[in-house]
């Protein structure tokens, strides 16, 4: 999402482009001397207002290029590993799994959304119910003691990916976690271990579904 800051600036130079642009000579075309002028101003004023409301859409709501969750999902990049995805929400595994947790899940929106603040009462009610769902379906297939859910914002707050994603960790007895981190001994996981646990997801999200 840009900044509202950068979004005036942009306008506020177009608007002197513009203006600049509108001489007393090519006001006179459209009507002699003050008059034109102002015609003229007044047009170009209504057509960067106009402007500006549809560049401030796209900025809001298109997602970054570089954005690894947006082209995951968009079939960009390691095509296989999406084990779920409706109209809003999506789930994968993470790359980076702690050896003694695999099957670790990321719950993600499909739409590009930065951080929790800016998830909207439309997605909140999708996204937890989906994040639920994998839960129990993580417990399940990994035949986990229990479940960590953890959810990072900010680089202060741990976040790496700047997509709004809750991680879904399954817990064993004594497993010795003690968090996400590849200082604390996180791992990659090869793609086609996250493709067969993305297919094991899938299947128990669906048997949860029939029942």
């Amino acid at each position: 999402m840009a900044p509202f800051g950068e979004i005036v600036q942009h306008f506020q130079r177009k608007f002197r482009e513009e203006a600049t642009l509108t001489t007393p000579g090519a006001a006179r075309s459209v009507n002699a001397g003050r008059q034109g002028r102002t015609i003229g101003l007044q047009s170009t004023a209504a057509d960067l207002i106009m402007e500006s409301q549809e560049a401030c859409k796209t900025m809001t709501s298109e997602a970054p290029s570089s954005c690894v969750f947006c082209r995951i999902l968009g079939g960009e990049l390691t095509p296989g590993v999406v084990a779920f995805r409706d109209n809003q929400t999506a789930v994968f595994p993470s790359r980076g799994q702690q050896p003694r947790n695999r099957g670790h899940m990321l719950v993600v929106p499909v739409r590009h959304v930065a951080q929790i603040y800016d998830v909207d009462c439309d997605l909140a009610g999708p996204l937890m119910t989906t994040l639920a769902r994998v839960s129990a379906a993580v417990k399940n297939v990994c035949s986990a003691d229990g479940v960590s859910i953890r959810q990072n914002n900010g680089k202060h707050g741990g976040q790496d990916v700047f997509h709004v994603h809750f991680h879904v960790v399954p817990r064993f007895a004594g497993d010795g976690f003690i968090g996400l981190d590849r200082a604390l001994g996180m791992v990659d996981v090869s793609i086609e271990e996250r493709i067969e646990q993305a297919r094991k997801l899938s299947d128990e999200l669906r048997l949860l579904s029939s029942t």
